[in-house]
């Protein structure tokens, strides 16, 4: 740790003047709202397969207020087929990803032992359904040999995650967070699977429903300890992940629904703080 420097102190030990958004004094050194040098890069993706239906509302980053919004509903449904065709199967994911990256100032020295902690807060309302409209059609098994299989899922998960880490962008060494943060989820699941050999069946049956989080306000952070080089130059990165998807395979006349809301005053992220120290 470090102790308190003036303004002016802090400059001139840094070589460089301090992003808008960061406190001079007192050290540590705090950046907050509003991030105006804070670089961000979105990435998103869908894969739709199926009778699927989904709704998204476009991922938002305001340097202003730090803050992430992000929505999407999905849903995948048995496609209807005539009654003696199979069943097929359906799937919908929508996700995205998006990094954050802050430059960040950092103390005298060719290897200053050094703390990057970064806050977020956090809320978002993750949910999953699924209804089945008859049980998972009985194994065909091979007169002549035994054998057969039949195979049924439906599935919703909807999550948000994350990661952090120290980049050194002027030799590309990644420092990565000493903790983990197991972000928010929820999931639903409805599995059978039947196996046959020489007329000897063995079933498989799985139903699951959980949530961790969900609709609560919490804190995410990161530490990240390390020694600094004060002549490179380093951003402190955060990583969101969001993920929607719903599934079904061989249950007929079923749906399977997932949802992520960061949307609104309710729901939403917000990097609160990056202190160094």
């Amino acid at each position: 740790m470090h102790g308190v420097l003036a303004v002016g102190a802090i400059a001139a030990a840094i070589g460089l003047a301090l992003p808008m958004g960061a406190s001079a004094l007192p050290l540590p050194i705090t950046y907050l709202a509003p991030y105006h040098h804070v670089q961000h890069v979105p990435s998103l993706s869908s894969t739709l397969v199926g009778c699927t239906h989904d709704s998204v509302m476009p991922l938002k980053w305001s340097s202003l207020l730090g803050s992430v919004h992000w929505y999407a509903h999905t849903t995948a449904r048995s496609c209807r087929l005539p009654a003696a065709a199979p069943g097929v199967g359906s799937s919908v994911t929508l996700a995205f990803s998006l990094a954050i990256a802050l430059p960040i100032a950092t103390f005298p020295g060719a290897s200053t032992s050094t703390s990057v902690e970064l806050s977020w807060i956090v809320s978002a309302l993750a949910s999953t359904s699924f209804h089945a409209g008859g049980a998972c059609p009985a194994v065909v098994v091979n007169p002549t040999n035994g054998s057969g299989s039949e195979f049924c899922y439906l599935g919703g998960l909807a999550s948000l995650t994350g990661e952090a880490y120290l980049l050194d962008r002027t030799n590309g060494t990644v420092y990565y967070a000493s903790n983990y943060w197991g972000g928010i989820w929820s999931s639903a699941i409805d599995y059978n699977d039947t196996d046959c050999a020489a007329f000897h069946c063995s079933t498989l049956n799985y139903t699951y429903s959980g949530s961790s989080g969900s609709g609560l306000a919490q804190s995410a952070d990161w530490w990240i300890n390390t020694s600094l080089d004060h002549s490179d130059s380093y951003e402190a990165v955060t990583v969101l992940f969001g993920n929607v998807t719903a599934e079904t395979f061989g249950f007929p006349a079923s749906r399977a629904s997932a949802a992520l809301d960061l949307s609104g005053l309710t729901y939403g992220a917000a990097l609160a703080s990056v202190i160094v120290s």
